[in-house]
């Protein structure tokens, strides 16, 4: 495909697929020296008929000029009225495109990449500009195909195969991309703690922390007195006569109650309580589970580097738990992503739970399901990390499937028998192939 002076892209609710694109080009320098304008298509907001895109055109548009500072004056928005009328659509994009004097030049060649958007918009927009081939020749469309990471040509066929090698995003990028931001939070450190999980892992002993009838981690002890449940977030909100008088924990909870930094123990070596109210949610949070995500993302960041000890950069990003929110949302109203493996820009999210039965942990996985294709797109993937035994662990896969319209591709369940290293590391690095 020849180079273009003007690329024009669909911009929809979620703008990766137009960054992916433009970025692929502006890395080429045969494509970047040529391209002069790029034009973001999007519907513009109108009360209770239809929402808006423009934020996401912007949202773009500064992820781009901040990657590449020469396109200053390089975009040109079209706001679209009524994305549901093909004269409308048409007419917008000829008056801005064809008919104003900042338009389009007429040495210009167009390309068209109609990922984005509706398939209203992708259909009329091409055909506002295929109309124009008397006076614009030089016309070019394609799309990204997101399940096979290609950019194809409707008439050269594949223009790149394997967009994860080309086109590279951080997770802090991509959350700006989508208009949210990252709450910071208090970098904990367990390890300690979590190398005795790691060999209980190892073991096969790991259920012996659960059995709560010979003094194992008991969820119920730690919940609030009247909200059963809901753990408690501080040391007042406990039944302690109930905890002082019946929890014994075992000595593996003792030694992994040990092994933690001292401000965060809640048990003395006897295993009596002894827990503060300052340190009381951070502490307890990992007991019941937030130690999975620190194992995971542990082993995964050891395999990774293994694997790519040749290379100067792995192309593998690894972030854990990371809190976001929308500026405008409510303060209290986040959502959190346990461990997050981005390669390229392909996102995988990582859900790790601790809970006992499948329908919690179906809870779960609607979550990480949902939140890493609303930011991540359609092929974004999904790992629930779980105890789960064979059998339930597959129906679990199933059901999410087809409750969530996903895929076999696009969604993972690991259950007990998944979690040691060499298997966990090879069934996600196998899934994200």
């Amino acid at each position: 495909m020849e180079p273009f002076t003007d690329l024009v892209l669909l911009i929809g609710t979620n703008p990766l697929p137009n960054f992916v694109v433009t970025e692929y080009f502006l890395k080429d320098n045969t494509y970047k020296n040529a391209l002069k304008k790029i034009w973001l298509v999007h519907s513009e907001l109108v009360t209770n008929l239809q929402d808006g895109t423009g934020d996401q055109a912007k949202n773009l548009e500064t992820l781009l000029r901040k990657r590449h500072p020469t396109l200053k004056d390089s975009f040109e928005m079209i706001k679209l009225p009524d994305v549901s009328n093909a004269t409308s659509i048409i007419n917008a994009v000829n008056k801005k495109l064809f008919d104003d004097k900042s338009g389009l030049q007429r040495d210009c060649k167009i390309h068209l990449n109609y990922t984005g958007g509706t398939k209203v918009m992708g259909n009329h927009v091409y055909r506002a500009i295929e109309r124009k081939v008397e006076g614009f020749p030089y016309q070019y469309f394609s799309y990204l195909d997101a399940r096979n990471f290609q950019i194809v040509n409707d008439t050269g066929g594949v223009i790149v195969t394997n967009l994860r090698k080309e086109v590279k995003i951080e997770f802090q990028e991509l959350i700006e991309l989508h208009g949210f931001k990252i709450i910071e939070t208090q970098k904990l450190d367990f390890s300690a703690a979590v190398n005795i999980f790691s060999q209980l892992i190892n073991e096969n002993c790991l259920d012996k922390y659960f059995d709560v009838k010979n003094g194992g981690y008991d969820r119920t002890f730690f919940e609030k007195k009247n909200r059963p449940g809901c753990l408690a977030t501080g040391k007042n909100e406990l039944d302690m006569e109930k905890l002082v008088k019946n929890f014994k924990p075992n000595e593996i909870v003792k030694n992994i109650i040990n092994a933690m930094p001292a401000k965060y123990k809640l048990f003395d070596e006897s295993g009596s309580f002894i827990g503060n109210n300052e340190t009381f949610d951070d502490a307890i949070k990992f007991l019941d589970g937030r130690w999975l995500e620190d194992y995971v993302e542990g082993v995964l960041k050891e395999k990774f580097v293994q694997q790519f000890r040749q290379q100067k950069d792995s192309p593998i990003e690894i972030l854990k738990n990371k809190e976001i929110r929308k500026p405008d949302w409510d303060k209290n109203t986040k959502f959190e992503l346990d461990v997050i493996l981005i390669k390229g820009y392909h996102l995988i999210g990582i859900s790790c739970t601790t809970a006992p039965n499948k329908s919690l942990c179906k809870h779960k996985g609607f979550e990480i399901i949902h939140r890493t294709r609303q930011i991540g797109g359609d092929e974004a993937r999904a790992v629930i990390v779980t105890r789960l035994k064979r059998e339930e662990k597959n129906e679990l896969k199933k059901e999410l499937e087809i409750d969530t319209g996903g895929n076999s591709k696009n969604i993972l369940v690991l259950g007990s028998e998944d979690i040691k290293k060499n298997t966990l590391f090879k069934e996600i690095n196998d899934f994200m192939k």
